[in-house]
Parts: C-alpha cells; structure tokens; sequence
C-alpha cells in the first residue's frame, strides 16, 4: 500500500492524536470504515498500521502496538483471487479514453496495448529478452516467464490454454483498435 492511500485513510480517523492514545478499537473503526469501501485494501491498511505501531515499538515511542493481534478478520477478510478480463466493449471503451486524454502520451498507448496483446506484467515484459520472444509462431505472442516456486521452469502460452486463449484474444482486439 503506497503511503500516500495510507495517510489518506489514517489521518481522518486517527488526526493529530499521539500514537500512544490510538486503542484497538480506534483501529477497529478504521478498518471496518475501510473493509466496507474496499476489502483488500482493508487488508493492506492493516499490514500498513500494523508496520507503523511495530515500528514505534521497536523505537520506544510506544508501549505496546494496539493491532498487534489483529488479523485479516479484523480487517477485510480472508481474500480470494479472482480472474477476470476485459470484455470487448471495456477494452473499446479503455482505448478511446486513453486515445482522447490529451495528458496520456501515444508511448504510454501503446504500452498498455503491448501489455494488453502479450498477457504479461509490465514487470515481467520490462525483464524478457529477445530469445523469450517467438516471432515465427503467431499463437505464441509472450514472453516465457519463470513461475513463482519453480524459477527453473520457463512459461510459455502455448503450455496454457486458459492463459493462450484470453491473450489471443485480447491481442486481437488490441490490434483491432486504433
């Protein structure tokens, strides 16, 4: 969680308070105000705070971390993956607006074409060589990419329907617009 949203989301409940006079139920209030916005990000609010009292802790500015025992079910909850992609109105819809906004430059379009057309993290895309591309199979569009737990395994879409499938269309439709 960027700072930043932290601060947002803490400072209207907490104010200028001392971190010592914050109780568990104070943070308590604050995460079930963010749990009912946004779960996951309820989640990361608490790893956030529960970073910012340990710290103070460990410092001697505070007795004891009131979130301390806190957990994901004081927070937003246990939280499930999803997998969901843009259908073609939504990615129509994502390219004019990213197509008419006058501060969103033509390098960043297509980068998020690219990335939309590969299936890939910007993160992933950043790292790949030449030799992970093949350029002579057109159902092979991205790069082969090291799954977490197994780093000696390369990824290719070809190995993964599901995952072929969904880039394969998705290029067609990055391709298919402006």
């Amino acid at each position: 969680m960027r700072c930043t949203v932290a601060f947002l989301a803490v400072r209207p409940e907490f104010g200028d308070r001392a971190p010592a006079d914050i109780t568990p139920a104070d943070a308590a209030r604050l995460l079930a105000r963010a749990s009912k916005r946004a779960p996951t990000a309820a989640n990361d609010l608490l790893r956030f705070i529960r970073r910012v009292f340990r710290f103070g802790v460990r410092r001697s500015l505070l007795a004891s971390n009131p979130v301390a025992d806190f957990d994901q079910s004081d927070a937003g909850g246990p939280e499930r993956r999803r997998r969901r992609a843009l259908s073609r109105a939504e990615l129509e819809t994502l390219f004019k607006a990213l197509r008419e906004s006058p501060s969103f430059g033509g390098e960043n379009y297509l980068a998020i074409k690219l990335l939309l057309a590969l299936g890939v993290r910007k993160g992933e895309l950043l790292k790949a060589t030449w030799d992970e591309f093949d350029f002579e199979n057109t159902l092979e569009i991205g790069p082969r990419m090291a799954l977490t737990g197994s780093p000696n395994q390369n990824w290719r879409a070809a190995d993964h329907p599901t995952r072929t499938g969904g880039d394969r269309v998705a290029a067609g439709v990055a391709s298919s617009l402006g």
